[in-house]
């Protein structure tokens, strides 16, 4: 019962046991929304973790600008 997959791609055969999955799959692989977009450049993510993971460069990025100063 736990491991049969509810969620179902209208698109392709993608299953899965979560929704935010579902959703996100959705997202990136068949509509193309993007509703997290970056404040530092072009980028747009379909969840919110996803365009945190990217401005995790940016703030390397700074680290070592900053630190190339010294």
């Amino acid at each position: 019962m736990h491991s049969e997959k509810k969620w179902h791609c209208e698109f392709c055969d993608y299953k899965t046991n979560q929704k935010q999955e579902w959703e996100n799959h959705t997202k990136q692989n068949h509509t193309m929304e993007r509703p997290f977009k970056c404040d530092q450049c072009d980028f747009a993510a379909v969840s919110e973790i996803r365009l945190k993971i990217h401005k995790v460069g940016f703030e390397d990025s700074s680290l070592i600008e900053q630190n190339a100063q010294f």
